[in-house]
């Protein structure tokens, strides 16, 4: 059957943004700009105003041309700003050096920017935030250069933001950043109405029941932004080699004339549950190369400036290239920019084709069962039976308002070899079989599993750092799991220079990929230097398949002083999460590490002399360390000399604490004083610990539980420390507990979880 169609599925509104989504741009180290932590830095930053435009004649003007084949939430400026014509530098005590440069465009909803070269030496870092200071962007390093030069952000929201870059002595002058497009938004990404997704309403999100048997090649799927328009759905795919190659297939027709060095890539943009209204932290990836490409088929093979990372959960798709209709399908898409959805077929695709290219080149959907597709769809992988990819959406009629209508899917059967094209510019066989074996089928690749039975880890040494306080030494480290069979036993040997070896025999469950703090039995030290080198031995009393990850080492001096430490996991989202050690005149003593990775443990020690200081932690998104919704939290502890001085879970954008040492290395005060609340475990099986801290001995609060329907539970009294909320008679599900006295009230979520 030979069909001539002409209904291309372009994008139209592109809502895909949430307030959490920018917060995890482009892949970068999550710090604080230079700016933020330096009052002395006035905001005297020189803003370039864009010409003005009226958001609803862009509009309207849209209306009038819909029938263009891209559909725009932005206006293009080209500008021409750069670290000589434009901006301030602020030369640093140090030696050291900052640019920064103001952009704004009234009434926009939104910014973004594109760079047309861009380079940052090794240790320069370049920041993008708001004008407020709530949204920031970076930091960028050299790791975001890409041999082409070129650069694109994801949205920022509102009107007006600045550019921060910071330069080393050791490296001035060998930057360079130059900006030759803003876009303004004149669509609102971020739902100051309250309303989110843009989709018809007949679309299912991908983490309804519809999507449960394609929970893993979701994972595969992002979304594209292009300038001052996005559009299109695209998705990673396995090569013969198996060795996580970024390539990512879309259709042809996405490209829309433009290079991908500017494209944004989307990832993981899916809301938590069926019926969700918040989509999770996105992540992204910026830039692509074009390998190859084919009109008859619409296919569009592009490979990323980067493999994501393994905290973007990526997955990369099998393929079948057999020309076999499939008899049930699946299309997993993002129309109109919405949040990630299932569209599914259970009748038996057909063979068609589209407008005046051959016969045979497409797959059709002759209608969908549940779900649609939009704009913003194409591009999209459907997936056979065996959810294995077997083409790209090209266009066709289907939509909510026409439920009976066809979808159309450039076959990769076709696009394998181009109608014999020999050019490797020209077909996928070059690109997805490197290897030339000639299968017609490939497996899945996912980067998250194991490739060892049995590999124990030492992940990190999170204490003793450079130098400690305690006479005592009581390591602690990170001991995770990444080999397949579950770790219930091995031996940790810890030296301090060449004594005799101490060992501490642990005992637990670990399954792949779960990671566990200890902390070893304490050694005697006393002033001077030390060598610690700790390993991990004998995993389940038999071999570690992978030794190279068995063993770290460090350098410490001990010296007399006040220990602060800080005791801190992350939570699901840990790319919203920051935090610094401050003295009272600003200057940053310590602060978290550039890269952090979700539900990961991260403590550190230092020797803290007389003086005042601040202990501040961000949240970008904020809800604290609650991790979207309490699946997922982490939680904060800060200690002097091993005492608990600050407890956090749920804050909003910040929680700090403040507090001074005197020259007897005692605690002169502590602010601020309010109660200091943490539960734990949670999720808990039959016992949960409320810690109650900042109060006074002799003060005491009730906690009040109750189910999350309001039905009153249990009742217990709490006092300064530790407390035990006896939860074993209580079925699974999620639980609030009010804690409160005559001047305080708290309300914290409980999962039971057995």
């Amino acid at each position: 059957m030979c069909i001539v169609r002409n209904l291309l599925k372009y994008s139209s509104l592109f809502y895909f943004l949430t307030f959490g989504i920018v917060s995890q741009a482009q892949i970068s180290q999550e710090k604080i700009p230079f700016s933020f932590q330096h009052e002395v830095l006035k905001d005297n930053v020189p803003v370039k105003q864009l010409p003005f435009v009226d958001n609803q004649t862009l509009l309207t003007e849209e209306v009038a041309q819909i029938s263009r084949e891209t559909f725009v939430f932005g206006k293009e400026f080209e500008v021409d700003f750069n670290l000589l014509n434009s901006g301030v530098w602020t030369d640093l005590a140090n030696g050291d050096r900052l640019w920064r440069l103001g952009i704004s465009s009234k009434n926009a909803y939104s910014l973004n920017l594109i760079f047309n070269k861009f380079y940052l030496p090794e240790t320069a870092e370049l920041f993008i935030y708001t004008k407020d200071k709530s949204y920031v962007l970076g930091a960028f390093t050299a790791k975001n250069n890409i041999p082409e030069r070129v650069f694109s952000t994801t949205l920022l929201p509102g009107d007006e933001i600045v550019i921060e870059y910071y330069e080393p002595k050791e490296v001035k002058g060998q930057g360079f950043i130059h900006l030759s497009t803003v876009v303004h938004g004149y669509k609102d990404f971020f739902f100051k109405g309250g309303v989110y997704g843009s989709s018809g309403s007949c679309n299912i999100n991908i983490n309804c029941e519809e999507g449960n048997n394609y929970q893993t090649v979701k994972r595969a799927v992002a979304l594209i932004l292009n300038g001052s328009y996005a559009h299109c759905s695209g998705t990673l795919i396995n090569n013969t080699s198996n060795d996580g190659t970024p390539y990512l297939m879309t259709a042809r027709h996405c490209l829309n004339n433009k290079s991908p060095l500017n494209f944004v890539f989307i990832f993981g943009y899916e809301t938590a549950n069926c019926n969700g209204t918040n989509g999770s932290t996105g992540h992204s990836i910026n830039a692509a190369t074009l390998v190859a490409e084919g009109s008859n088929s619409d296919f569009a093979l592009l490979k990323l400036s980067s493999a994501p990372p393994i905290s973007y959960n990526p997955y990369y798709v099998g393929w079948n290239r057999l020309n076999v209709p499939s008899v049930f399908t699946a299309c997993i898409h993002h129309p109109s920019g919405d949040y990630k959805k299932i569209s599914i077929c259970t009748t038996t695709l057909e063979s068609s084709s589209y407008n005046e290219f051959p016969t045979n080149t497409h797959w059709e959907v002759p209608s969908w069962t549940k779900g649609t597709t939009e704009g913003g769809s194409s591009g999209a992988a459907i997936f056979n039976q065996l959810l294995q990819f077997v083409g790209q959406l090209e266009g066709g009629t289907a939509s909510c308002s026409n439920p009976l209508g066809y979808d159309l899917f450039g076959k990769l059967s076709y696009s394998w070899l181009n109608d014999n094209n020999t050019s490797a510019s020209k077909r996928l066989k070059d690109w997805l079989d490197p290897l030339n074996t000639n299968v017609n089928y490939l497996d899945g690749y996912d980067p998250c599993l194991p490739s060892y039975n049995l590999d124990a880890a030492l992940q990190s040494i999170n204490y003793p750092t450079s130098s400690v306080c305690q006479y005592i030494l009581e390591p602690k480290i990170t001991l995770s799991n990444n080999g397949s069979d579950t770790l219930t036993e091995l031996k940790v040997y810890y030296q301090i220079n060449q004594n005799v070896p101490e060992i501490y025999e642990w005992a637990g469950f670990l399954t792949f990929s779960q990671s566990e703090q200890l902390t070893l039995p304490g050694l005697d030290i006393e002033d001077g230097n030390y060598n610690l080198k700790i390993w991990v031995s004998n995993p389940n009393q038999s071999t570690d398949e992978n030794p190279d990850n068995d063993t770290l080492s460090l350098a410490f001096t001990y010296r007399k002083g006040i220990s602060f430490s800080w005791d801190i996991k992350t939570d699901i989202l840990p790319q919203q999460t920051t935090w610094v050690l401050k003295t009272d005149e600003g200057d940053v003593i310590a602060q978290n590490p550039s890269e952090l990775m979700g539900m990961s443990f991260y403590a550190d020690t230092f020797c803290l002399d007389t003086g005042c200081y601040d202990f501040v932690i961000y949240d970008r998104n904020g809800d604290g360390l609650y991790g979207n919704g309490g699946y997922g939290q982490g939680y904060c502890y800060v200690s002097l000399n091993n005492q608990i001085i600050m407890s956090t879970i749920q804050f909003e954008y910040k929680d700090s604490i403040r507090f001074c040492i005197d020259e007897s290395t005692s605690i002169l005060s502590l602010t601020p004083e309010s109660p200091k609340v943490k539960l734990f475990p949670n999720p808990s099986n039959n016992t949960t610990h409320i810690s109650l801290t900042n109060v006074n001995d002799n003060e005491t609060f009730k906690a009040r539980m109750y189910t999350i329907e309001g039905k009153f539970v249990k009742e217990i009294t709490l006092v300064h420390g530790d407390n035990s909320l006896d939860v074993s008679n209580l079925h699974n599900g999620i639980y609030v507990i009010r804690i409160q006295n005559k001047t305080y009230t708290s309300t914290h979520k409980l999962i039971i979880q057995k």
